[in-house]
């Protein structure tokens, strides 16, 4: 590649480098015609602005960069906003299928016995969490709460992740019974 970097003198007396390109005017001028006519249509014309240097230079304004900038920011943010939305709902549809388990951790903790209180209603509170997680899960890969459903897709997908939460704790309840008897 030392041919691409050599300096070569034109026939005018200028010296060309850096491919042939003249240092001073028509980086075309090394082409055939017709390779010109080309590139000259394909590239925009742009005004000649004068170099600015120093402490001087200033940031052009361009208002078509800042409207950009301002519709990437609104989409950003709603994008966020719908996230965020998504998340909520979620939450409240899974606080919603794990309101029986809620209740119990709620009485053990009002009315239950001074064991159960003293160990914080452990059971009570990992059937929440488990009931909790498990629906979680089940919503965000059923969809729900997506853009585009309708209520009543959102109700059914709520029923479904509570049938299906329901049966993997009863089995998980299951498995544990049949451990502790085995032992």
């Amino acid at each position: 590649m030392s041919w691409f970097w050599s300096s070569s003198s034109s026939s005018d007396g200028e010296t060309k480098k850096h491919g042939g390109t003249s240092s001073k005017g028509d980086v075309y001028a090394d082409l055939d015609p017709e390779l010109q006519a080309f590139a000259r249509a394909s590239t925009k014309e742009q005004a000649d602005v004068p170099v600015q240097s120093g402490s001087d230079r200033q940031v052009p304004l361009n208002s078509a960069s800042s409207t950009d900038e301002q519709s990437l920011g609104e989409e950003l943010s709603r994008v966020i906003s719908s996230s965020k939305s998504r998340k909520a709902q979620i939450n409240a549809g899974a606080m919603f299928n794990c309101a029986i388990a809620e209740y119990e951790l709620n009485e053990c903790f009002t009315s239950g016995s001074w064991w159960d209180k003293s160990k914080l209603c452990e059971p009570q509170k990992n059937a929440f969490w488990d009931c909790l997680e498990s629906n979680k899960k089940a919503l965000k890969i059923l969809g729900y709460a997506e853009t585009g459903n309708t209520d009543a897709q959102n109700v059914k997908i709520l029923e479904v992740a509570d049938d299906l939460c329901l049966k993997e704790l009863a089995a998980r309840r299951l498995e544990k019974q049949e451990k502790e008897n085995a032992s």
